[in-house]
């Protein structure tokens, strides 16, 4: 199951660009579809099976998908790379979501271009954004969820240090957020 997981992000999109294409023209002589992904922190380990997953769908759907992002957190850098999508004709973008506002302008740009824009991994669930959908997690839900459990095994008057791998990535925050937020709320048995 996990492994089906892994393709989501590209068939999902592959399945919102069939939606979006141009059915008008004829299937003969037309070039595969080209989708990028564009994270954060493009080396981390955590991204590798979702790379592996985005190549596994690409073959498995015939399209073209290209895995590039930033070497660590860099707002500035990833919008950039999404406005070079724009300008390179790629048929969809997926996105790292990391901030709650710094996407919002070449989201706008790219489906004005018509472009679809998908979040994955990290998403804005606080403000307006005009992607098209997300394949994410909500943080700061799964954080709370996460601080309610633990807050069952830890004794009282207990110290606890949290720590976030990245700053910049409001999703962490969110996450760290619901994980203090649970462990502070009453249990109930």
């Amino acid at each position: 199951m996990k492994d089906y997981l892994k393709l989501l992000p590209v068939v999902y999109l592959a399945l919102v660009m069939t939606g979006c294409a141009n059915t008008d023209q004829p299937d003969q002589g037309q070039e595969k579809l080209r989708f990028i992904f564009i994270t954060t922190v493009v080396n981390e380990d955590f991204f590798m099976p979702v790379k592996k997953g985005m190549e596994d769908a690409a073959l498995m759907l015939n399209v073209e998908c290209s895995f590039t992002g930033t070497e660590g957190v860099d707002v500035a850098a990833q919008a950039r790379m999404v406005r070079q999508a724009v300008r390179g004709g790629y048929d969809g973008i997926t996105l790292n979501i990391i901030d709650p506002v710094a996407f919002d302008t070449v989201v706008h740009e790219a489906i004005k271009a018509g472009i679809p824009v998908v979040a994955f991994n990290v998403d804005d669930h606080a403000t307006p954004n005009e992607r098209l959908s997300s394949v994410s997690q909500h943080l700061y839900e799964a954080g709370k969820k996460l601080g309610r459990e633990a807050a069952k095994f830890i004794p009282d008057n207990s110290e606890i240090m949290m720590t976030m791998h990245d700053q910049g990535v409001s999703a962490l925050e969110d996450r760290l957020h619901g994980i203090q937020e649970g462990l502070h709320e009453p249990q109930f048995l």
